[in-house]
C-alpha cells in the first residue's frame, strides 16, 4: 500500500501521467509539466523502461536491490538423479543434464521460484537462493529529487516495484518539504499501471488520435473508473488525424472525462528534451501545457 499521512500531517499531492499505449508522448508531456512546476519530486513508475531521468540529467545518489522470489539451485554432488523434481515441476524448468547424467539441471529463466522441488527433494539437494529482481534508484535533478527503478529482464513483481517507487517518492517529498509528486507512469493497463494510479490525487491520460490510441485510451479510462478516477485527457499529435481526435473527444464525453489540452505534432522535440527541456526554448506547440501546469497543485482533477 502507498504510505498515508497522519490526519494532522500535510502530504504531497500525487499526480500520475499515464497512457493506454506506448509512443503517445506521455514522457514528453510529463517532463514538460515537471519543468513548469518545479521544484517537485519526480517518480518514474515505468520500471521496465524508465527514461524520464534522461531528460534532466539525474545524478544517482542511492541504489537499493529489489529482491525477487528465490530461485532453485541444485547441488550436483548431493543429487541422486531420482527424477522427483523433474516430475513435479509444472513449469518444465528441470531436466536431467543429459541422457548419460541424470543429475537435475534447472533452467533459471524458466524457474518461477515456487519451491516445490525444494520441499520435495528426498535428499535435500535443492535449495532456494535469493534472487535480485531489480534495483530502486534515488537521485537528484535540477527540478528536485527523483525516484525510479529498473526491473531485471524476465522478472515478475513489476507492480510491487512500482509501489516501492511511489512509497520512496513520498518519503523524499516529506524530507525535502515538497508539496507535489509527479509520476511518469507506464503505458498500458497491467499491474504497473494499477500500482501507479492506486490512491493518486489526480490522473492525466495522454492519447494519440489513432485507432489503437483511442482503443487503448478507452481501456485505460475504464480501468481508472474502477478506482473512482476520471482522467483528464491530453490529445497529443492531434493534427495527425482530426477524425481520430474527434473520436477521442466523443469517448471522453461519454465517460465524463475532460480534454484539457490539444497538442499538435512537434518536430525537433527530441532535441529539446535532450537539452534538458529548457523553458526559455519551449516549443510553441507545448505552450498550452502552461494552463495545465497551473492547476497541478489545486485540489481535485486537473483542468
Amino acid at each position: 500500500m502507498i504510505a498515508q499521512p497522519k490526519p494532522d500531517e500535510k502530504r504531497a499531492r500525487q499526480i500520475a501521467v499515464v497512457s493506454g499505449k506506448g509512443g503517445t508522448g506521455k514522457t514528453t508531456i510529463a517532463a514538460t509539466l515537471a519543468a513548469m512546476v518545479a521544484p517537485l519530486v519526480l517518480a518514474d513508475a515505468d520500471v521496465e523502461a524508465a527514461n524520464l531521468g534522461l531528460v534532466f540529467g539525474v545524478k544517482q545518489t542511492e541504489a537499493e536491490a529489489f529482491p525477487g522470489l528465490p530461485l532453485a539451485v541444485v547441488d550436483p554432488a548431493a543429487c541422486t538423479g531420482c527424477g522427483v523434481c523433474v516430475e513435479l515441476c509444472r513449469f518444465g524448468a528441470i531436466a536431467p543434464i543429459d541422457l548419460d547424467n541424470p543429475v537435475a539441471d534447472i533452467d533459471l529463466l524458466a524457474c518461477e521460484g515456487c519451491g516445490v522441488c525444494v520441499d520435495n527433494c528426498p535428499v535435500g539437494a535443492i535449495a532456494g537462493v535469493p534472487a535480485q529482481a531489480g534495483v530502486l534508484f534515488v537521485g537528484r535533478s535540477s527540478l528536485g529529487p527523483m525516484v525510479s527503478a529498473e526491473l531485471e529482464p524476465g522478472q515478475d513483481l513489476s507492480g510491487r516495484l512500482t509501489t516501492l517507487v511511489r512509497q520512496r517518492a513520498v518519503k523524499e517529498a516529506e524530507g525535502a518539504g515538497l508539496d507535489l509528486i509527479l509520476i511518469d507512469g507506464p503505458p498500458g493497463t497491467g499491474c504497473p499501471t494499477i500500482a501507479t494510479i492506486t490512491g493518486v490525487d489526480a490522473l492525466i491520460a495522454v492519447a494519440e488520435p489513432t485507432a489503437a490510441g483511442t482503443a487503448d485510451l478507452i481501456r485505460l479510462m475504464d480501468l481508472a473508473g474502477r478506482f473512482d478516477l476520471i482522467p483528464s485527457v491530453i490529445i497529443n499529435k492531434i493534427d495527425l488525424s482530426p477524425q481520430g481526435a474527434a473520436v477521442i473527444e466523443a469517448a471522453c464525453a461519454d465517460r465524463g472525462a475532460h480534454v484539457i489540452a490539444r497538442i499538435p505534432f512537434i518536430e525537433g522535440v527530441s532535441r529539446w528534451l535532450e537539452d534538458g527541456a529548457p523553458l526559455q526554448r519551449l516549443p510553441e506547440a507545448l505552450q498550452p501545457l502552461h494552463a495545465v501546469a497551473a492547476g497541478l497543485r489545486s485540489e481535485g482533477p486537473v483542468t
